[in-house]
């Protein structure tokens, strides 16, 4: 079992691009210090400075944009994993930041909304971050489906002001459950820069009830 030494590490990946990503991701860390992280950490401030450190090197964009949605866009698991490894080394607020935002963005590219897809790849060059969030009525549901949001609201809000909402309990938009058709249930979906909506069936058990 080998653990991350950050004063060896050198990621070795085929492409130029990775390792130079990687290596910067390293280097930020260093550079902030442990006596700044631990005090980040005990005073629990959101890490504003890495969202914007990773959208200045498209640190997400290059991880989770898959092939036809970017240039040079393509899957790699074990340069997902290198990342994971190294933001959980520095503090479960960095590794956090990237494993809601892999959460929030599976449903959207395992999908068939292309639009949503492409929209998604965009926010990531723009430097978003995501999270999937799902709220029920009742509890039991059943199937869920992606749907499109055509809200005109501001939907590239910053972080900070989401973890307002968040505090005062209204979730990312204050979006509240709407009756849909044929009984359905509709609840928002959508965090920092990314609104969608998903509708729910309740499974035949619930809908005896």
């Amino acid at each position: 079992m080998q653990l991350l030494n950050p004063r060896t590490y050198r990621p070795e990946h085929p492409d130029a691009h990775t390792n130079e990503m990687l290596q910067a991701v390293v280097d930020w860390f260093e550079t902030r210090g442990l006596k700044r992280l631990k005090q980040d950490f005990h005073d629990r401030t959101w890490n504003y400075d890495f969202v914007e450190f990773m959208q200045s090197k498209q640190v997400l964009a290059t991880l989770m944009t898959p092939e036809g949605y970017g240039e040079n866009a393509a899957w790699n698991t074990r340069r997902n994993v290198e990342f994971a490894e190294i933001t959980a080394f520095y503090g479960i607020t960095y590794w956090y930041t990237f494993q809601v935002s892999m959460l929030g963005l599976g449903p959207v590219f395992n999908g068939d909304n292309e639009g949503a897809k492409h929209r998604a790849a965009k926010l990531l060059r723009d430097g978003a971050v995501f999270a999937f969030g799902l709220s029920e009525q009742e509890h039991g549901a059943g199937e869920s489906q992606l749907l499109p949001d055509h809200r005109e609201d501001d939907d590239r809000r910053r972080p900070r002001e989401c973890e307002e909402n968040l505090r005062e309990g209204h979730g990312e938009g204050g979006a509240e459950d709407q009756a849909g058709p044929a009984g359905r249930v509709q609840h928002g979906l959508h965090h920092a820069s990314f609104p969608a909506s998903v509708s729910f069936s309740p499974p035949a058990s619930e809908s005896a009830k």
